[in-house]
């Protein structure tokens, strides 16, 4: 089945004030950048929105960057005024669903009111995200800016000098995020009762990171202190991070789940096995299935063994 190309709007930049307004609809090749740094966000803040909402798979799911496509088919005249779209190859002429791309462009919209207003950011925006922003709007002169989405209650979102060194201080200062990570428990101390205790715990990655647990949590850091040869620790909850992003320790966990390292533990949000052989199947070129002989099904030990050819 030959796939079928469809596109929706997704947002529009505006390209606002001084040369721009200067320009009359012109677009200098200086700027296209910008339009580069938008797609990176987009494709970061939603790479970020997918492993929250999966923290138990590692890996994205195969095609995840590929399957974003922006585009713009014109620009329009006075301030330059983008208009962005998705892009999408669909099997079957539906509406493409909202997904995290979605999500990401109203998380921006977001962060840059926030910042406008000097409020918190959206909960939604990973704080490992927000030294990208250093990077968009780099062209920017004084008086000018670019405006998001559509002007309805709210307004539309804008990026300007002063807007964009508000995030940036914002970079640089230590933060706290939610975490789900898992790991070899190799160290604990032990305070008085009433008040738990602290330990070290080796991430995957190689990372060590000190955390404190409660009294309740006592019994599981122990027993994956005891057993740290087969068994890891999964834990939920906040981490401090320097501004560089590196986690530098616990401050709070939520939830603390023991497993054992020759656990086969099932994932409900697993793809189904026939997304992907549908997934794999649509990368092979139709002139290869062309190939494939009709009769195939009937007459396999023919195909593979040379024996005679059953009765049709």
């Amino acid at each position: 089945m030959m796939s079928q190309v469809t596109h929706r709007k997704l947002t529009e930049l505006r390209f606002v004030g001084g040369r721009f307004d200067e320009l009359d609809g012109l677009v200098e090749f200086d700027f296209l950048g910008e339009l580069v740094t938008y797609r990176d966000l987009l494709v970061g803040i939603a790479e970020e929105t997918w492993r929250r909402a999966n923290p138990d798979r590692k890996n994205l799911p195969p095609g995840f960057k590929k399957g974003i496509r922006l585009a713009f088919r014109d620009i329009h005249p006075g301030s330059v005024i983008i208009p962005i779209e998705r892009v999408f190859e669909l099997d079957l002429p539906l509406e493409p669903p909202k997904d995290e791309i979605d999500e990401a462009a109203i998380i921006i919209e977001q962060t840059l009111r926030a910042a406008e207003r000097d409020e918190p950011f959206p909960r939604g925006l990973s704080q490992r995200i927000v030294p990208l922003f250093g990077e968009w709007g780099i062209t920017l002169q004084e008086g000018e800016g670019i405006e998001l989405g559509g002007n309805g209650a709210g307004g539309r979102a804008r990026l300007n000098v002063k807007i964009r060194t508000r995030i940036l201080a914002r970079a640089a200062r230590k933060y706290q995020d939610r975490v789900t990570i898992s790991g070899e428990v190799r160290g604990a101390s032990l305070l008085r009762t009433s008040e738990g205790g602290s330990f070290v715990v080796n991430l995957d990655d190689g990372t060590r990171v000190e955390g404190s647990f409660a009294p309740e949590q006592e019994a599981t850091i122990t027993e994956a202190l005891y057993r740290h040869r087969d068994v890891r620790i999964r834990i939920e909850g906040t981490a401090q991070f320097d501004p560089d992003g590196r986690m530098r320790r616990l401050v709070a966990i939520d939830r603390i789940t023991p497993a054992p390292l020759c656990e086969d533990r099932y994932d409900p949000r697993s793809r189904p096995i026939w997304e992907v052989a549908i997934e794999l199947g649509q990368s092979v070129p139709e002139e290869e299935w062309d190939k494939i002989p009709r009769d195939a099904a009937r007459n396999l030990d023919h195909y593979i063994y040379g024996t005679p050819k059953g009765k049709p």
